[in-house]
């Protein structure tokens, strides 16, 4: 990376690279690790393709002991995480793949992702995970708990519901058409901006329609839709930025809308108002639809008072770059980690062109002002 842009992509294996990272720097971690034996990217060294789950596990708990690292720790880390069922049969993309057993009495083979290049066959094998074929393998949860009993505190699980999803010609169980997105934090206490991010009038829940991305992003085909990363980039850091001396958030502050105050009656009352009318409790409202809460302005959350610079956003595994470029639209700053190096190269094609092609207008309204920050190094 230059020293002057706001953003970075690492070559490399996400571990060693991560252990390069300043502890504490980062303000937010949004990823979606590879899943296992689903594709083989065909790089030495690539997480995903493990010959048991345990192993498989193991490197990607290794992986989120460093990013608990290089987290604040009032970071929050959101990880986008599918499952599988498990099959027996040999790997399309690899003729090689001695994981899978041969045909056998019982076993069986499949033509799933046969027309997709780098997608395998199997996506589980009775060896490497210990239950039988057909079974739902619970990568999610398995992942979740096994981060939960490292340290880490499990805040939520979000269910990413995919309306456009590929109708599925399975006969015996519903079709999948949905994964995880787990809320982490390395404490108790975190950063979280519910009034970043609403739907209307009600603020974000734990399940998501979001539709997915067309197959493929100009080569690479496990991206997922921006609006996932945009909306735990908005809930997870801040979009004021952060004290360039200690790093510390700037939190937004709110007040009850004049609509939603009359509701609230005695919980709630405007005091400018006392001595000309006196208090008067509030009139009871069943169901309010309107906005609840305004913006009245933004604090710093430490006494150095120093400037003020953009939250800084973390991908371990940013394949395309899609973090990336949600980071830098909502004006954060960016750094990825990346083992491809065609992968490396889409990244940063895509970070530039975000940066180049950024709105005059954005820029002067403060909304996204990127091209006025390349002064401000990330690390």
């Amino acid at each position: 990376m230059g020293l002057n842009l706001p953003y970075q992509v690492l070559l490399g294996d996400a571990l060693n690279r991560l252990r390069t990272l300043p502890t504490g720097w980062f303000h937010i971690c949004v990823t979606s690790p590879p899943y296992w034996l689903l594709r083989n990217y065909g790089v030495k060294g690539q997480i995903g393709q493990e010959d048991t789950w345990d192993h498989f596990l193991q490197r990607l708990l290794d992986v989120f002991a460093e990013v608990k690292r290089v987290l604040r720790n009032d970071g929050t880390l959101w990880v986008n995480m599918g499952d599988g069922y498990v099959q027996q049969g040999k790997s399309r993309s690899d003729a090689g793949d001695t994981r899978s057993r041969a045909a056998k009495s019982g076993s069986y083979h499949t033509d799933a992702f046969s027309r997709v290049q780098g997608w395998s066959r199997a996506t589980g094998s009775a060896n490497g995970i210990l239950l039988r074929p057909k079974q739902l393998m619970g990568q999610p949860w398995r992942l979740a708990f096994a981060l939960q009993e490292s340290g880490w505190w499990l805040r939520s699980d979000i269910v990413w519901d995919k309306p456009n999803a590929i109708p599925k010609s399975v006969k015996d169980r519903p079709g999948l058409d949905h994964e995880y997105i787990f809320l982490l934090s390395p404490s108790s206490r975190y950063y979280y901006d519910r009034e970043a991010w609403t739907n209307g009038t009600s603020y974000a829940r734990t399940v998501w329609d979001i539709p997915i991305c067309s197959r493929g992003n100009k080569g690479h085909y496990a991206t997922f839709p921006r609006d996932i990363a945009k909306r735990c980039i908005l809930l997870g850091s801040s979009a004021k930025g952060c004290c360039s001396k200690c790093g510390a958030p700037r939190s937004r502050l709110v007040e009850p809308t004049p609509e939603y105050a009359v509701c609230l009656g005695k919980s709630w009352h405007d005091h400018k108002e006392d001595g000309r009318r006196g208090q008067r409790a509030g009139k009871p409202c069943r169901k309010f639809n309107g906005k609840k809460y305004q913006t009245t302005g933004w604090k710093d959350t430490c006494d150095c008072h120093a400037a003020t610079v953009p939250c800084r956003v973390l991908d371990p595994f940013s394949g395309s770059g899609t973090t990336g470029v949600v980071a830098l639209q909502n004006g954060r700053h960016y750094t990825g980690i990346e083992l491809k190096p065609e992968y490396h190269s889409l990244s940063l094609e895509a970070l530039k062109a975000t940066v180049t092609s950024v709105p005059v207008i954005e820029r002067q309204s403060g909304q996204l002002s990127l091209l006025d920050q390349l002064e401000m190094e990330i690390v």
